[in-house]
């Protein structure tokens, strides 16, 4: 008798890529990307809506024994308002920490929240603008929302990396290894 395969769908979230190694961003998970979102044998999940994920994925994410991060801001403006730059600040110090291993930054749809974060990254990486606005424009849907990128790339380049304070080396990411501020 023949053995019977199950195959099952490896589906990414919306908006899924690497960032770094060990670092992924995207759109919060649905029900269908769980068993994708499990091969990346996360430790931390950084969540930046201001609207809970939903409740799939947060049974998934305890189920898994993952550390979850909630720094939800809702819409953001320029210039930030207090809320948004200290919550934006804080997930990037929780980015800088070798503790919280392999991290998935994500929002609801992955673009703006999310990408807002990453581009303040860059900037701690010492990337040009050209680059990280490219990054940034890669996940924001187009024209669609050309207000709003304006807004939160002008954060993303008036971003005071002075905010963050590192952790030393051997506490620090292996990717904001080379940062220095």
């Amino acid at each position: 008798m023949a053995s019977q395969h199950v195959l099952t769908k490896v589906i990414p979230p919306l908006n899924f890529a690497c960032v770094e190694e060990g670092l992924y961003r995207s759109a919060g998970p649905l029900s269908l990307n769980l068993p994708f979102v499990s091969d990346l044998n996360l430790d931390t999940v950084i969540w930046m809506a201001s609207e809970d994920p939903s409740p799939d994925f947060l049974t998934w994410i305890r189920a898994n024994g993952i550390k979850f991060l909630n720094f939800g801001i809702g819409e953001i403006t320029a210039p930030w308002s207090p809320d948004v730059e200290i919550n934006v600040t804080a997930a990037l110090q929780a980015l800088a920490e070798a503790s919280n291993g392999r991290i998935l930054v994500t929002c609801t749809m992955g673009r703006h929240r999310t990408g807002t974060v990453i581009g303040c990254l860059r900037r701690l990486q010492n990337w040009s603008m050209t680059s990280t606005f490219a990054e940034y424009r890669r996940f924001t849907g187009g024209n669609r929302h050309r207000d709003r990128v304006i807004e939160e790339l002008h954060n993303i380049e008036q971003f005071d990396r002075r905010s963050i304070q590192l952790p030393e080396m051997d506490d620090r990411q292996p990717w904001l290894k080379e940062a220095q501020i």
